[in-house]
């Protein structure tokens, strides 16, 4: 289909509000039903998704970025020839605090390509005049012509002159006889609204003095019709602005010198570019789309991502509390049939308290039991005479007491099963004045933490180390895991 006509409508008046966007949708809405004699309604207008019906359809796009808000139509109907295609193109756009714009672009053609030629009468949209007089332009756009007096002719004369002028004049002479226009002007203007401004002089005389001012070679006067292109300049060739003698005018009757004014001018607009076209508010459109529909993905990506770290995560831990559990099955699985206190755990027999210690810890991991650095000097020199009660004591701690205090399993008798797995007492407190009279003792530092070993196991009260056992702990609450800083004799207190 090829474009025969084009208008870009800036809408407002200066110094008024603006014309709303929703005003300006209800306008082409209305013009729509009426010009497919209500195929398509003034709602459907307004309504998401492409409509059709009959001979015609419309689709619609909207886009609205930053301040930015656009809205395209394009409406197709078919004349009545099979195959032969009018096409309306209109987008709105709407920036706070300027004027609204709205573009018009006209086309027909064959859908099928096939080269045939079609005649058809060439005329603007209704909906162009329609909406320069309900909303009015900035730039002086009318449906109307424009009445030039004697005075005005010196500032119209300066205003075809302008280089900045970027649409036509018409200027409309009088007859000498009937101090009448040949052509209806405001007719005229309201077919070239949004593509040209139409001046009529006021009386037969002011055409002399319009062709005295601007020169003989632009004149228009005694019925006569000129039309000026922009960038006019004086002295330039007549043809370059087209003349219709008031004869040639007669000869051819008001409407079909009307109709070719309007046929010159329309192809010319054709060649003004639209930036915001249909075509383009819809690309615009599809990319926020591919965006959200990209985003989309990314999201899934991402949450799928995210998923399978947390799976991966919860699989360590389970293999880690596996590997826990099984380590303490193997422990707990060794208990005696016929256990004696102390001995509840059926161990190999080790020779001394710092072999049993070692060996505990190289089975007990190192999240569940963390032994202070100066235990390490402590056991080595100790001579208790029960090394396996030391090696039930931390295995007793780093399972039985901590998931206690982890909430895993209860804690209602903590000090009957120390005493069954261990031999040891437990005790979950020291006194106080006796822990700040020996600090060194009592309070032990790990990883830059300050714990104090009030919770203890015991066993005996002789000062003999080889007859009496304490391990001191305390619980980390922040890394759930028991602090070990105390394996040796009795500690001392106010009674030693």
């Amino acid at each position: 289909m090829r474009s025969i006509y084009r208008a870009i409508l800036p809408l407002g008046k200066k110094n008024e509000n603006l014309p709303s966007f929703d005003a300006i949708e209800g306008e082409i809405g209305r013009w729509i039903q009426k010009t497919t004699a209500g195929q398509i309604t003034a709602d459907q207008v307004t309504q998401e998704g492409p409509v059709a019906n009959g001979s015609s359809s419309l689709e619609k796009v909207l886009v609205e970025r930053k301040d930015v808000k656009l809205k395209a139509f394009k409406l197709e109907k078919e004349d009545g020839r099979e195959g032969f295609f009018w096409k309306t193109e209109l987008v709105i756009r709407a920036i706070p605090n300027k004027f609204p714009l709205v573009t018009v672009d006209l086309s027909n053609g064959r859908k099928d390509f096939r080269m045939v030629p079609t005649g058809f009468d060439v005329s603007r949209p209704a909906i162009v005049p329609t909406l320069l007089d309900a909303f009015g332009s900035p730039e002086g756009m009318f449906a109307k012509s424009i009445g030039v007096t004697d005075e005005y002719v010196p500032h119209l004369i300066d205003s075809i002159r302008s280089p900045k002028r970027r649409v036509p004049f018409v200027y409309v002479s009088r007859s000498n006889e009937t101090n009448r226009s040949l052509v209806d002007a405001d007719s005229l203007a309201n077919n070239l609204a949004g593509v040209a401004k139409v001046f009529e002089a006021t009386n037969w005389c002011q055409g002399y003095i319009f062709g005295d001012q601007i020169g003989k070679s632009l004149s228009c006067f005694n019925g006569s019709v000129r039309i000026f292109w922009p960038s006019g300049q004086e002295g330039e060739d007549r043809i370059f602005h087209p003349y219709f003698h008031s004869e040639e005018i007669r000869k051819m009757g008001e409407r079909r010198a009307v109709g070719r004014i309007f046929e010159l001018i329309a192809p010319f607009t054709t060649e003004t570019p639209i930036k915001e076209s249909y075509a383009y508010v819809k690309h615009l459109k599809d990319r926020e789309e591919a965006e959200k529909g990209r985003k989309s993905w990314e999201d899934i990506a991402l949450d799928t991502d995210t998923r399978v770290k947390q799976l991966e995560l919860e699989l360590a831990t389970a293999r880690q509390r596996a590997g826990n559990l099984q380590r303490r099955l193997d422990s707990e699985t060794e208990i005696s049939s016929s256990p004696q206190e102390g001995q509840g755990l059926f161990l190999p027999h080790f020779r001394n308290p710092l072999e049993a210690y070692q060996h505990a810890m190289t089975r007990i991991p190192g999240d569940r039991l963390v032994c202070a650095s100066r235990v390490n000097t402590q056991i080595e020199g100790n001579k208790y005479k029960n090394p396996v009660q030391v090696y039930n004591a931390l295995v007793w701690l780093a399972f039985n007491y901590l998931d206690a205090r982890r909430g895993v399993t209860p804690d209602s008798d903590l000090e009957g099963s120390s005493l069954k797995l261990t031999g040891l007492e437990y005790k979950p407190n020291q006194k106080e004045t006796t822990m700040k009279m020996y600090k060194e003792e009592y309070y032990v530092v790990v990883d830059g933490v300050e714990f104090a070993l009030s919770p203890h196991l015991s066993k005996g009260t002789s000062p003999d180390s080889e007859l009496s056992l304490r391990v001191g702990f305390d619980y980390d609450k922040k890394n759930k895991r028991i602090i070990v800083g105390y394996i040796g004799p009795h500690q001392t207190n106010r009674a030693s």
